[in-house]
């Protein structure tokens, strides 16, 4: 532990790159988006600041989660000793796709079809969250949601609504996180209300 003046600080390096493209078609776009960020503790910190970490979910990430709500990884919160309560989940690593198909139907009144894919990671992996550390698996711990949404385009500002249901959970064991590998298998669904495209 470090203190400047009184007050402890932390060490870190941080790195987040977002990369979008929109295509128009008429009056239709598609809107894609990669996001990837990292970030690590040094020096005297053992981890990154709770602030400057990365989480998924909500209203402009994965949406078929609540915001802080997925990952770090494949750890499962509910079955955790968390009693199923509300849980806030953020990681030191973040990978996330987004692509979004959206339709104008009139000047005020637009549609749009998404799919979402994305988690969160610790670098090292925390071992009271099993499944949270960053490994040669990670591909296989990507959420998928796929939904729509309405948008109310009013020119000075946008209203949003997006619904979205999960296909691939990543907390679940390997062989059971996909809706095409497990008859079982029950989606998350999420409905969000935001200001503003998503990207």
């Amino acid at each position: 532990e470090r203190n400047l003046l009184g007050q402890q600080y932390t060490q870190f390096l941080k790195y987040a790159g977002d990369f979008r493209y929109h295509y128009k078609l008429k009056k239709n776009t598609i809107a894609t988006r990669l996001y990837g960020g990292v970030g690590y503790p040094i020096g005297s910190s053992d981890v990154m600041p709770y602030v400057e970490q990365f989480f998924v979910g909500g209203a402009s990430s994965v949406r078929a989660y609540q915001a802080r709500g997925l990952g770090p990884g494949s750890f499962n919160a509910s079955t955790n000793n968390q009693n199923g309560s509300f849980f806030d989940q953020k990681g030191d690593i973040r990978l996330e796709a987004n692509v979004e198909f959206r339709h104008r139907l009139s000047k005020m009144f637009n549609t749009a079809y998404f799919m979402d894919v994305g988690n969160i990671w610790l670098v090292n992996e925390d071992v009271d969250r099993p499944g949270s550390g960053f490994d040669k698996d990670f591909l296989t711990e990507m959420a998928v949601a796929v939904g729509m949404g309405l948008r109310f385009d009013f020119d000075f500002l946008v209203m949003r609504f997006d619904s979205g249901v999960s296909l691939v959970q990543p907390y679940l064991p390997k062989g059971d996180r996909s809706i095409f590998s497990d008859k079982d298998f029950v989606p998350v669904y999420s409905v969000h209300f935001a200001i503003g495209y998503p990207f």
